[in-house]
């Protein structure tokens, strides 16, 4: 990994790549990949606007990533130019089992299809948990929960 990692490490399901966030290069944050057996790191993103919680596509061959203001993009693992999604998306993109669609939550959970761009927004329940896989964060409607080295901390927002 580049000295200048940031943050958001994930790996390929495989095992085999390591997606990060980095300001190397330009000191701009951008999406990096790495192969966990070594060897150099790989800029995949080089926009005018940070890049950040990239996640890998099942089968390993493209990373999604959000970009300046919640714009969802696609771009190949290892090179290629990156697609735009979906603009206003929120964060935290995450491919589904299939690798067809990518839930996000910004706000609201939203699923948006890799093919066509089309969101559907997930009417849940607001005292539903909501779990930020990469800023480990859970919100509620009454509570939220940071995890933190294993262990939930869970603080009241009612006063109770």
């Amino acid at each position: 990994m580049t000295s200048a990692a940031y943050c958001c490490p994930r790996l390929s399901r495989d095992g085999k790549l390591l997606a990060y966030v980095s300001d190397a290069g330009d000191g701009m944050m951008h999406i990096w990949v790495q192969q966990t057996a070594g060897g150099e790191a790989i800029p995949i993103t080089r926009g005018s606007e940070w890049e950040f919680d990239p996640d890998f596509s099942p089968d390993g061959t493209h990373i999604a990533f959000v970009s300046g203001k919640g714009s969802l993009f696609v771009a190949p693992s290892l090179s290629g130019e990156p697609r735009l999604i979906a603009k206003g998306f929120g964060a935290n993109p995450l491919f589904s089992p299939d690798g067809r669609q990518i839930l996000c939550w910004g706000g609201d959970a939203k699923v948006v299809s890799v093919d066509t761009g089309e969101q559907i927004s997930l009417n849940l329940n607001r005292d539903f948990l909501v779990h930020a896989p990469h800023s480990g964060l859970r919100m509620g409607k009454k509570s939220f929960s940071m995890v933190s080295a294993g262990r939930n901390q869970t603080s009241r927002t009612d006063g109770g």
